[in-house]
């Protein structure tokens, strides 16, 4: 054959173009005058971190890879990943597996000497002649991954759709596919894929409108001004972009909310931190909190709003006082909260017009929002009593207890009506 050029195309090692060849050889010796080749020199170097920056800026080209993903280089090949993905995302040391061929099989043998490792799906029954139904998994509640290899190159199998992993993380040993087709990365986000549904976004339009809600009753009680930014951080700045990641429109419906509470016009710009792709939810990690001017001595000053939202708690509201008439008028505010939320806003800012949110879904939420008020008002009330003394002040708002039964209750009736449909 002499110098021509084979044309091999095999699953592993393939044909490459020849300049490229070409070029690595040159450089081989010489790495784009460095005068030594990438394999001499440190890992340290500008030279090679520069070759790592460009690589992550081509596969986040090539891949479409949002900011908010990591692009991580480790060392091994898929095999000694078999131990690095238990070993670094084991929490409760448990993960699911999906065995389609000899590397999904490798990998979930590994992976029970480190914890538990669930076999949920398999078509080793048929040597691995097919891709098993992964539309309804049986998920274990406490997984920390689902774990698939996405092409099997000994058996000619490959995933057409990817598992739906009900919210855990996917991980996915694509060595033999990787790069060869597009890939939606944001698919594979479960942030993003609520962002996109219409059923459930009204749960997060809930949460979100009764923290703005009780903010407001606070800055109305104490007469303070109106904030200028408002920040989310960590976890809560996730929960807030599943509403939307259009900062400008969450910012126009939360000073909305302000003015119609406070019966007067906002009077200046609201910024919301956090939200942008570009942002940095961590750099201020508080769980929610009211922060004045620096000649203001309350830095140190914990507010704690009555849950009937009539006042300020005092030391004299202990857990030993709560009495019934003050779980009926708190019952009585969270009504009123849900009518401001569910007609009140709905009406004047439309949420599925702005959010895109189904209106059987807004149903369901007014139907759900009428029921069980005093019963999840006292369970929460119950379970915060056993973790206090009966003479301690009052540490948190009740206020929120009703609503979390209510999401939960919201969530899973809209989850029924999707099985009957």
């Amino acid at each position: 054959m002499g110098n021509e050029r084979v044309y091999n195309f095999s699953a592993g090692p393939s044909m490459l173009p020849l300049e490229v060849l070409e070029r690595a050889g040159a450089e081989i010796t010489n790495y784009q005058g460095s005068g030594m080749s990438v394999m001499e020199m440190s890992h340290r170097s500008k030279d090679f971190q520069a070759i790592i920056d460009d690589a992550e800026k081509d596969l986040r080209e090539l891949m479409q890879i949002p900011d908010n993903y990591k692009v991580l280089f480790v060392q091994g090949g898929g095999n000694m990943q078999f131990a690095m993905v238990p070993m670094n995302l084991f929490k409760n040391k448990v993960g699911d597996y999906i065995i389609t061929g000899q590397w999904a099989k490798k990998a979930y043998a590994e992976a029970q000497k480190y914890g538990k490792a669930n076999k949920i799906a398999s078509s080793e029954d048929k040597t691995f002649s097919y891709i098993p139904d992964c539309s309804d998994l049986p998920i274990s509640p406490d997984a920390d991954y689902v774990y698939i290899c996405e092409n099997n190159t000994i058996y000619g199998t490959k995933y057409k759709k990817l598992p739906n992993t009900k919210g855990k993380t996917l991980v996915a040993d694509v060595s033999s596919c990787f790069l060869s087709e597009p890939v939606n990365v944001k698919a594979i986000d479960f942030n993003y894929i609520l962002q996109e549904d219409e059923d459930f976004k009204i749960v997060f339009i809930i949460f979100y409108t009764a923290i703005v809600y009780h903010i407001a009753q606070i800055v109305k009680s104490l007469n303070l001004e109106v904030p200028r930014h408002i920040s989310f951080s960590g976890n809560g700045s996730k929960v807030i972009r599943v509403i939307t990641t259009d900062s400008k429109l969450l910012a126009r419906y939360t000073k909305m909310v302000f003015e119609k509470l406070l019966g007067k016009p906002y009077g200046k710009e609201l910024d919301l931190l956090g939200l942008e792709k570009d942002s940095n939810p961590k750099e201020s990690t508080c769980k929610g909190g009211i922060i004045g001017t620096e000649d203001e001595d309350n830095r140190d000053k914990t507010i704690v709003f009555k849950s009937d939202c009539t006042g300020l708690v005092t030391p004299k509201d202990t857990y030993a006082n709560i009495k019934d008439d003050y779980k009926r008028r708190t019952v009585t505010a969270v009504e009123d909260f849900f009518k401001f939320v569910l007609v009140d806003m709905n009406s004047a800012f439309n949420f599925d017009k702005n959010f895109g949110v189904k209106p059987s879904s807004i149903r369901i939420a007014q139907e759900m929002a009428k029921k069980d008020l005093l019963t999840f008002l006292e369970k929460g009330i119950s379970q915060r009593c056993e973790e206090t003394e009966a003479e301690d002040m009052i540490e948190e708002t009740f206020f929120y207890y009703p609503i979390k039964g209510v999401l939960n209750a919201i969530s899973a009736e809209i989850y029924n009506e999707l099985q009957q449909s």
